[in-house]
């Protein structure tokens, strides 16, 4: 039986290969494509490893498609390798029960573009298996193995600072206070700040940029109650999951915990208090703050684990085929929409449709142009897809352009070198500049009226791009 799922399970890898490859690269994967054509210990948004990845496979394989993704899919088998092993030392193979969470959008699908959240899967997953083998085994020497994978985690992403709260949560729970006695404990955490200090060294060097906007500026961002957000969160995160894996794991958090509590099996606790707080914290800010759908996902990981221990001791029963059913079906669906939108309906999650032939027209407009013409774009999508579809792949520019905050790009913009050239302006509909001409001419001297494009997936309307040929850039 084993070995049937083994084959179905490296055939749906084998699946996701090729949609990784048919898909068009995503503009969150050109920029931090672009990352990697910048090296640094550390960027604006994000931290390191994701470019470093990047850079590491493009410079093997090249700046292609396939070089971008290519870490995105060792990481998501390293993932579900780390976890199945984690649940088969625990309690047997209980392979065929991993098959809901493959075929669930945010693992097939998600799993297959190159995201920060690639590597912080990966080494979330050996946070648990060496965080347990450490907590519950009574391993001393596995805190060094917990120290290194969160220390990792953390240079993938900085939402991987709740794996301090979950293991938080145990030491409350069980009342584990003895960890804080332990040598092999605290130096598992001083390896983590080893592994992490390319992040501090950066942003010692700029002004702390990276984690004030992690923090005061993200809490400026938050607003008033709003339940349409929580609405919003609820809905996208039911399809990204599908919704009776959705169901089975707020369920296994529920029992987890309360079975946990018990003192029967304290790996059920271990599981609960490291993926309530991801379910917990965002589920609470999502009343306040649009909260990503790829947020909760090492708290899906987690909940889905414990389901399968759960299922294995008989305390959460009937969920294995009806979250295979589910998960195929919103799977299928979502691959399809993908590819072919049949609807004309505004979609702003389609942000795979329209840039090659953004950048096709870009090109003619440049060739139809005489002398240099350099290229930006509003927003960090527009400029960072343009950068990888467009020839020659050349640097783009952003919002710092015209005055605005440009997330990495503020980094990357060199005023003394663009001064007197001449600009495609391109803005997405999705992002609108208002005014949009009026906020150009203060920046060159001639800007011509805006050509368009207007971008579809199948039948489907994305989005128009409005295309502004901009003179002689004068500063800001």
């Amino acid at each position: 039986m084993n070995k049937k799922i083994w084959v179905l399970v490296f055939g749906l890898f084998t699946v996701r290969f090729v949609l990784a490859l048919l898909l068009p690269l995503s503009p969150q994967e050109a920029y931090y494509w672009n990352y990697s054509r910048h090296p640094a210990l550390s960027y604006f948004d994000h931290p390191p490893l994701v470019a470093w990845s990047i850079a590491l496979s493009t410079f093997a394989f090249g700046d292609s498609v396939f070089g971008i993704r290519l870490p995105a899919l060792l990481y998501s088998f390293g993932t579900f390798l780390a976890l199945h092993l984690f649940v088969r030392k625990l309690f047997g193979s209980r392979l065929e029960e991993f098959l809901p969470l493959l075929l669930s959008p945010f693992f097939f699908i998600g799993g297959s573009q190159m995201l920060p959240d690639s590597p912080l899967l990966f080494f979330f997953s050996l946070v648990l298996f060496a965080g347990h083998q450490a907590a519950i085994e009574g391993d001393e020497k596995a805190w060094y193995g917990f120290g290194a994978a969160t220390g990792l985690a953390l240079l993938s992403k900085y939402t991987a600072v709740i794996i301090f709260a979950g293991l938080g949560t145990y030491v409350l729970l069980t009342r584990s206070w003895h960890f804080l006695c332990s040598r092999n404990f605290w130096f598992s955490i001083l390896l983590c700040a080893l592994i992490f200090s390319p992040v501090v060294i950066w942003n010692t060097q700029n002004g702390w940029a990276s984690f004030l906007f992690q923090s005061t500026r993200r809490a400026g961002e938050l607003s008033g109650f709003h339940f349409n957000d929580f609405g919003r969160y609820l809905i996208t995160q039911i399809i990204t999951v599908s919704p009776i894996l959705w169901l089975v794991n707020w369920r296994a958090l529920w029992v987890g915990f309360r079975e946990g509590l018990k003192g029967s099996n304290r790996s059920f606790l271990f599981l609960t208090s490291f993926a309530l707080p991801f379910f917990s914290i965002f589920t609470l800010l999502s009343f306040f703050y649009w909260v990503k759908l790829n947020w909760l996902w090492p708290g899906y990981l987690c909940a889905t684990a414990l389901a399968i221990l759960l299922a294995s001791h008989q305390k959460l029963r009937l969920w294995f085929k009806t979250s295979l059913v589910s998960s195929a079906a919103v799977t299928v669906l979502s691959t399809f929409l993908l590819f072919y939108q049949p609807f004309a309906v505004n979609w702003s999650g389609n942000s795979l449709a329209g840039w090659k032939e953004l950048a096709e027209k870009v090109e003619r407009m440049k060739g139809s142009r005489m002398g240099e013409w350099l290229v930006a774009g509003y927003e960090y999508k527009a400029a960072s897809g343009l950068a990888f579809y467009l020839s020659g792949q050349p640097e783009t520019y952003s919002n710092t352009l015209v005055g605005r905050p440009g997330l990495q790009y503020d980094f990357w913009f060199k005023e003394r070198e663009v001064l007197g050239k001449n600009f495609i302006f391109v803005i997405d509909r999705r992002y609108q500049l208002k005014n949009a001409s009026a906020v150009l001419a203060n920046f060159f001297s001639q800007v011509e009226p805006p050509d368009s494009l207007v971008a579809k997936s199948g039948r489907g309307y994305v989005t128009t791009f409005y295309i502004y040929p901009c003179y002689q850039y004068k500063g800001r």
